[in-house]
């Protein structure tokens, strides 16, 4: 398992940005509600960019193109300089993943594919939400930057820190870090996208 994790995962560097301090604003939470209902009105949407996994211990990142049609998905991952490629998607109520030197991984979560295939816990159902800046519940605590939209959510055990977003109409995220730490366990999954493709 750790010969596949080392081949999923290459050394991730983020660039430094300063990191802006949220406010409590009650009153950007109608707002936010209001977008998060246009979201999920939009059922086809993809972006590329990278993303990086660490346990604390071992970190890494690849290259990602993720699209989504509906409930489905399919994620294409390649490594950044030998350029072998992945493949995770759902069909039939499954999810598989394949790819270079890869024995083929299924079962009925992406979460458990991942598992099998690095050893980490990736939270891949709530990164759906987190990536587009959408909460998982409307009891999640949220936290706001000034310019209204979130820089903080908190929830299932998740701190979700939005670094950066795009200056679209319905603005998206570009810099989403997620960290947490149960049981003395850290783990975190960095997300630089580079474009959304929303039709």
């Amino acid at each position: 398992m750790k010969k596949i994790l080392l081949v999923l995962f290459c050394v991730f560097i983020a660039a430094c940005h300063p990191v802006v301090k949220p406010v409590l604003d009650t009153g950007n939470l109608q707002r936010q509600a209001e977008r998060e209902l246009t979201l999920q009105k939009q059922n086809a949407w993809s972006f590329r960019g990278r993303i990086a996994v660490s346990d604390g211990q071992q970190a890494g990142t690849v290259k990602i193109r993720w699209q989504q049609r509906g409930d489905q998905f399919d994620i294409e991952i390649s490594l950044p300089i030998t350029n072998q490629k992945y493949r995770l998607r759902s069909f039939n109520n499954k999810v598989r993943l394949e790819g270079f030197g890869l024995v083929m991984l299924e079962d009925d979560s992406a979460e458990a594919v991942l598992q099998q295939a690095t050893g980490w816990r990736i939270p891949f159902h709530d990164m759906q939400q987190w990536l587009r800046g959408m909460r998982t519940n409307s009891a999640t605590r949220i936290e706001f930057a000034p310019s209204g939209l979130p820089a903080l959510f908190r929830e299932n055990g998740w701190l979700v820190d939005y670094r950066a977003w795009d200056a679209a109409e319905l603005p998206m995220p570009r810099k989403v870090f997620a960290n947490s730490s149960d049981g003395g366990k850290s783990a975190s999954v960095r997300l630089q996208i580079e474009a959304w493709e929303v039709p």
